[in-house]
């Protein structure tokens, strides 16, 4: 039998230093998940919360020029990710900033590949002339 979808929950707050979470919201989560991966988009327009099992993530950041961007980088970066079989968390698309465009890529860490070998990997793609490869860790 499936299970009913709980519904959506949201709260209005406070910006501050420290966001309180209601209790319930925070007891289901941890039920599940004990970390969580929060991203802060450059516009900071939102915040973007996504639970996790997992202690350790990859994050890529890729860069190129807006004039080189083609359809085949998306096609890349798929079969890239797949080949790889990096499990997608999050995924910016592209953000373009004047001459050059960012691509950005939130991954669960997998233990059998390093980070050296990730920006070698993600380096192959055309067009891409810059690669950071960040892994984030619960502290």
């Amino acid at each position: 039998m499936q299970e009913t979808p709980k519904p959506t929950k949201a709260i209005l707050t406070r910006l501050k230093s420290s966001l309180d979470l209601p209790k319930n919201i925070i007891n289901d989560i941890q039920a599940s998940f004990p970390n969580a991966l929060v991203i802060f988009p450059g516009d900071y327009k939102k915040i973007l919360l996504f639970p996790r099992q997992i202690s350790r993530v990859l994050w890529v950041r890729l860069e190129m020029s807006s004039k080189a961007l083609q359809q085949d980088f998306f096609l890349a970066i798929s079969k890239l990710i797949e080949s790889l079989e990096l499990k997608a968390i999050y995924t910016t698309g592209i953000c373009f900033q004047g001459a050059y465009c960012t691509w950005e890529g939130f991954f669960d860490d997998l233990p059998q590949i390093t980070a050296k070998d990730l920006e070698t990997e993600f380096r192959k793609v055309a067009t891409v002339q810059k690669v950071e490869i960040t892994i984030l860790e619960v502290a």
